[in-house]
């Protein structure tokens, strides 16, 4: 359909991110990507949503369970090529919804977030050196909730739970066109400590 006037990803000249996106499929299976300059892009699938699907979406209070910073869930600093075990405290779960944050990375690189075992060919965060990046993603879990981050470059990690699926979860995903809800560029900057609140159409 005509592009939306909305942005799943924002970079500048020569930056590498990523982002998460729940994207609505066109009736062939297709979705498209608009780009407003040339790029490279590079697509990875975590999930879908199905008439079918193993679990539905029960929402959570966001919590941390991993940050390496202060030893949270009984790991320090990734070394360059290291691997974080995150217990999500969520056994009975089949994917979890996470922000996974780099922080104060030694070199560009990134992080993937995967269910543990086999290291998927796949990015969640990119970041340069330094930076604190954060994203978003929806992660099958492995026995016991657990899920698996891998660093290529020496970095801090932070994770939070943000939303639980369960084969009983309580909310079923209905597909939209994306619409824009919010953009304080047209209004009134919010100041340091702020807050904004804004309705979402039902």
């Amino acid at each position: 359909v005509t592009a939306p006037n909305v942005s799943t990803v924002n970079f500048v000249v020569g930056q590498a991110v990523a982002n998460s996106t729940i994207a609505t499929l066109a009736n062939d299976g297709y979705v498209c990507v608009y780009t407003s300059v040339a790029v490279n892009v590079i697509v990875d699938i975590t999930g879908w949503f199905a008439p079918e699907g193993a679990a539905s979406m029960t929402p959570a209070i966001p919590h941390r369970v991993a940050d390496t910073r202060v030893g949270l869930g009984g790991s320090t600093r990734l070394p360059a090529g290291g691997i974080l075990t995150v217990e999500t405290g969520e056994p009975s779960a089949s994917a979890v919804a996470l922000n996974v944050t780099a922080s104060g990375a030694s070199a560009p690189g990134f992080l993937t977030v995967y269910p543990c075992g086999t290291l998927p060919n796949v990015s969640t965060v990119n970041f340069g050196a330094g930076e604190d990046q954060p994203n978003n993603a929806i992660i099958a879990t492995g026995i016991g909730g657990v899920v698996c981050v891998f660093a290529s470059t020496a970095v801090d990690v932070i994770v939070d739970v943000t939303s639980v699926f369960l084969p009983d979860g309580q909310l079923d995903y209905v597909p939209a066109a994306p619409i824009r809800l919010l953009d304080t560029r047209l209004h009134e900057m919010i100041e340091a400590g702020g807050e904004v609140e804004f309705g979402v159409p039902e």
